[in-house]
């Protein structure tokens, strides 16, 4: 969450709602600067994840817009990050699409569009998670069992008990199938 000019924690659209594009949000940045509003504009860029760089950048008229495709759709993200705390492989997955977000600038407008979320992007992975889910081999359940009675603890501490181990599936996607479902989330209209 960004910080207001009062210092209050922001949270994303809190003020001024979801933007569709960078184009609506210099809009914005536009009318709030003619009007004087300073810290409005200052609260638009901070809900919106824009660095305060740019902002004072735009204030003082060193750049002509707030932001790009690109500082749009990265500062969003940001943002959902900091409302979502994603751990482990979803901060990966959250790295992913900010780094497309810097190699493609399609990908970047479509990651800006109302509607589309970090979360809904990380939902549709851990759908296709569900659905394809597989037992694991005799095998890999033997070590799971071994690897349990040493991590029985921990195990406890999670609410896991060692029983269930046997009914394990995993249908976490792999690399390539990930960015595949990433791309077709914000690409392909979901």
């Amino acid at each position: 969450m960004g910080i207001d000019q009062k210092g209050k924690a922001m949270a994303l659209y809190e003020k001024y709602g979801e933007f569709d594009s960078s184009a609506e949000i210099n809009r914005k940045a536009e009318e709030l600067f003619n009007s004087g509003d300073l810290d409005g504009l200052r609260n638009l860029a901070c809900e919106n994840g824009i660095p305060d760089d740019f902002t004072e950048m735009y204030v003082e008229g060193e750049i002509e817009q707030l932001c790009d495709d690109q500082v749009a759709a990265v500062g969003k993200i940001d943002m959902e990050i900091d409302e979502l705390q994603p751990i482990e492989i979803l901060v990966d997955w959250a790295d992913y699409i900010k780094a497309q977000c810097m190699e493609d600038d399609l990908f970047c407008r479509q990651v800006r569009r109302r509607g589309k979320s970090l979360e809904g992007c990380i939902a549709e992975i851990a759908i296709w998670s569900l659905i394809h889910a597989q037992p694991l081999s005799e095998n890999i359940i033997k070590a799971m069992e071994k690897a349990g009675k040493e991590h029985e603890k921990e195990l406890k501490a999670a609410g896991i008990e060692q029983r269930w181990i046997r009914y394990t599936k995993t249908g976490a996607p792999g690399s390539a199938r990930t960015r595949q479902i990433i791309r077709e989330y914000y690409m392909g209209g979901k």
